[in-house]
């Protein structure tokens, strides 16, 4: 073997019995203890490429809504690039979710994902690319983006990932999430996983937190229990209604993580759940009376219209058009009830002269016309009785001398019903467009305002 000068060698004796002595030579980096440590001159580092990034999070939402919690959580735990951040944590929780990883392993994979550390080290700097490894900034992470994704500007696009989040977040110990969690599954279809119901449940049975309390017998009542469970809750409800009160200054749009249950409609349907299982007598009297206080209250203390639409469904409980019907009926239409809307409208038509026949006053309120508008906008479910109502708008400004004013409904009318979704064949569409065409031709035009409203008069 040819060695070459100054060369380190390293001499090997062989202790092997024969006559013959004889040495080999072997260089230092061919020896197993000590292999070449230097890299081959053929490597090259793998190294994402912009166009791989830009195919990475191009299927982000362009409209993305960054929050300001969510936007002041990443500097508060040490990020700069937040809107970079942003659009490459929301591919890769989607990544996530899409591979079904489950919640409780989705931190330790995003922690080792060894191509997605290869994408934050190309794209962020050294500190912010180690925090997206660290298992404890993830989890506040996760739970940053979820109450994000939930925001209502993000919600319609994002909700599954966002409930998919908390989820990550509260399955790897970040007990802050415990509550969104609970409260974004419980209004989910899915309702509460096992995990989440066992750390609510809990809570609230220890009465420790009203949200815990109410998200657990939201959840509970929402299907049929046994005797025993339903005076549980029962109990647990009288217990929840005496902690709270009814803000001073009411949101109707509270964000979907602040939006709860209100106490007396859960007190309201626990003391119905118990009363199915109670025999008449005093315990039975005293629940009712709980039940009929919550509805009283439902619509007195917390204002809700939903308790005046209960109260108002009771046979023979409010004579019509009494002072305290108007008063049921105002506030259920305030909430948005369409059908509430179409009698309050009815009820101010006739006694403003505008219907059945109309009077020869003038100076007439416009209230009844405009809450007939809004139960034909309101009739989201059914596009028969959207058309009607509007027709029926239409026609009585006609009859009163406001044809003009009857005519510019109809292309309204049109819009909202294909908005809707209500009307894939344009049966309906068509049928307007007869009215529309014909409109100010009187032998044509033989229709009342009568035949559109008795229907839902007959229904009523």
């Amino acid at each position: 073997m040819y060695l070459e000068p100054l060369r380190v060698l390293r001499k090997v004796s062989l202790g092997v019995p024969t006559p013959y002595i004889y040495h080999v030579y072997r260089l230092w980096s061919s020896s197993p203890p000590c292999r070449a440590k230097k890299l081959p001159t053929y490597y090259k580092p793998s190294v994402i490429s912009r166009n791989q990034i830009d195919a990475l999070v191009g299927s982000n939402p362009s409209n993305y809504y960054i929050t300001a919690d969510l936007a002041g959580t990443l500097r508060r735990l040490g990020f700069q690039s937040v809107h970079t951040v942003v659009k490459l944590v929301n591919q890769h929780r989607r990544e996530l979710q899409q591979n079904k990883c489950a919640p409780n392993a989705a931190v330790r994979m995003a922690a080792t994902s060894q191509q997605w550390q290869r994408v934050y080290k190309s794209t962020l700097n050294s500190l912010e690319a180690k925090l997206l490894q660290d298992p404890n900034i993830l989890r506040q992470i996760f739970h940053a983006f979820g109450k994000a994704d939930l925001h209502f500007q993000n919600i319609k696009k994002m909700a599954h990932l966002g409930i998919y989040a908390l989820q990550v977040a509260f399955d790897n110990g970040d007990e802050d999430a415990a509550i969104d969690t609970a409260l974004a599954e419980v209004k989910s279809s899915g309702g509460l996983r096992q995990k989440t119901y066992d750390y609510i449940k809990k809570m609230a049975l220890a009465r420790a937190d009203w949200r815990a309390m109410t998200i657990y017998l939201w959840h509970m009542l929402q299907s049929a229990q046994k005797k025993q469970v339903t005076e549980e809750n029962y109990l647990l409800a009288k217990d929840l209604y005496a902690m709270l009160e009814p803000s001073q200054k009411q949101d109707k749009t509270l964000p979907f993580l602040r939006s709860f249950e209100l106490p007396w409609k859960l007190l309201h349907d626990a003391a119905d759940h118990y009363l199915y299982h109670l025999e008449e007598g005093g315990e039975s009297d005293a629940v009712q009376e709980d039940l009929d206080m919550a509805l009283r209250e439902g619509v007195s203390k917390w204002s809700d219209p939903r308790a005046a639409e209960m109260i108002l469904n009771q046979l023979g409980e409010v004579e019509k058009h009494s002072p305290r019907w108007i008063s049921l009926i105002t506030q259920s239409a305030m909430g948005g009830n369409s059908d509430s809307c179409f009698a309050l409208a009815m009820y101010h038509l006739e006694k403003d002269g505008w219907y059945p026949k109309p009077s020869a006053t003038k100076a007439k309120s416009w209230i009844g016309v405009e809450w007939l508008a809004l139960s034909a906008a309101l009739s989201t479910s059914d596009a028969r009785t959207m058309v009607r109502r509007y027709l029926a708008l239409a026609h009585i400004l006609r009859e009163n001398g406001h044809g003009k004013e009857g005519y510019a409904w109809l292309p309204t009318a049109k819009a909202n019903v294909f908005d809707a979704g209500l009307d894939p064949n344009l049966e309906m569409v068509k049928y307007l467009d007869g009215f529309q065409q014909h409109w100010f031709d009187d032998k044509v035009i033989v229709t009342t305002s009568h035949e559109f409203i008795q229907p839902a008069e007959d229904n009523r």
